[in-house]
């Protein structure tokens, strides 16, 4: 393999073919529509890294990889391997005393934070929505709720969430203090906290590879992956 970010056979290789494999709800065509690189563009791991982090924030997968075959000398064929996001099969809130269900639908809708069947599983979006529902409590004296949404895998593909809530104890405070609070409540949390799970940006990684479930290291790819099981029989563009 090559060294990180440094072009192959000194700049003077090509990309051959760019296959991509694993894709179930994004077209083959959808997804090379996507890619800046075409076949025949030069082969220069810099370029293709730039253009594996511009896909992956895309939000179209849920993992991704991408490996370089050398099918002759010069010649090297990309393989994006991925994996759809699941979608959202089921929506339920539990917990709840203080409000109801339609009370917190009306404050998502205000609060511009979609969480509906068939929409792909977004942590950031779920992390706004247990905030917003967490204010809605707060305005209703509840200022100790916890709120916390959880995901049940009902098949490869889908997820049912759940959000847990906890109300605690209504404080009686004077309204004026109660609307300190709540300003206080609203202000963002520290950057870089990120809860387990929670899609980052692949900065720094030297395989342009995306942490996630497929962790085996597979052969001998030529220059910028690792080879996922399952890479055979993967679709020509």
């Amino acid at each position: 393999m090559a060294a990180p970010g440094a072009p192959a056979t000194g700049g003077k290789g090509v990309i051959g073919s760019i296959v991509v494999d694993g894709n179930v709800r994004v077209s083959d065509v959808a997804f090379y529509n996507s890619l800046k690189l075409k076949k025949g563009d030069p082969y220069d791991e810099v370029a293709i890294r730039e253009e594996f982090r511009r896909v992956w924030d895309l939000n179209l997968f849920d993992d991704m990889t991408v490996e370089a075959r050398q099918r002759t000398p010069g010649v090297y064929d990309l393989i994006f391997h991925v994996r759809d996001r699941p979608l959202i099969s089921n929506v339920a809130f539990v917990g709840m005393k203080a409000v109801t269900e339609t009370n917190i639908q009306e404050r998502l809708n205000q609060a511009k934070v979609e969480v509906r069947r068939g929409q792909p599983v977004d942590f950031s979006v779920l992390r706004r929505a247990e905030a917003a529902i967490e204010q809605l409590l707060a305005e209703k004296g509840y200022l100790q709720s916890h709120v916390r949404a959880k995901l049940l895998q009902i098949n490869p593909g889908q997820r049912e969430v759940t959000f847990y809530i906890h109300e605690g104890g209504k404080t009686k405070i004077q309204a004026g203090v109660l609307a300190d609070l709540l300003g206080e409540q609203q202000e963002p949390l520290p950057s870089g906290e990120v809860r387990p799970g929670q899609r980052e940006h692949p900065l720094g990684v030297q395989e342009l590879r995306i942490p996630g479930r497929r962790d085996q290291a597979g052969g001998g790819g030529a220059g910028v992956g690792s080879t996922p099981p399952g890479a055979r029989g993967a679709r020509a563009a």
